[in-house]
């Protein structure tokens, strides 16, 4: 039986429109400039930053779950569990490396171990949100929409 190869998430996505390529700069230097921030200020790699999205992303996901999807976002009911095995299927980052970075990022106080051995993300940190770090980065420039 044949297998057929997935679909990255990169060929789905469609290449932004119009817009001078200074704007384009622009909007790529900040996004650069966010994760070199984020080396710098925060000692997040990018392998530690992807397990922290998944934090984000499974947080939000439950929100809209217990709240439905069309209720406002509100911070204080934000809470995400996730384990070592989940993060590195979701992530494709080899188990072992998932465990060290969440050893790290538990230590940096970005994370909680739970009782059940899960990794806790209980508040939510807006300054790993990569959907406002992107919106940010569009609204100096408006000439891509």
């Amino acid at each position: 039986m044949a297998s057929v190869a997935p679909v990255s998430a990169i060929q789905e996505l469609k290449p932004l429109t119009g817009g001078l390529n200074a704007s384009r700069l622009n909007i790529a230097s900040k996004v650069f400039a966010y994760f070199a921030q984020l080396r710098t200020e925060f000692e997040i790699d990018i392998e530690s930053y992807q397990i922290l999205s998944a934090f984000t992303l499974a947080g939000l996901a439950e929100c809209s779950k217990l709240y439905g999807p069309g209720a406002s976002f509100r911070p204080e009911l934000f809470k995400a569990s996730l384990t070592a095995t989940a993060l590195s299927e979701m992530s494709g980052v080899p188990r072992e490396t998932v465990r060290r970075k969440l050893k790290h990022l538990q230590h940096q106080g970005y994370l909680q171990r739970g009782d059940d051995g899960a990794y806790i993300m209980d508040r939510y940190w807006p300054d790993f949100d990569i959907v406002l770090v992107i919106q940010r980065a569009l609204q100096v420039d408006s000439s891509l929409a």
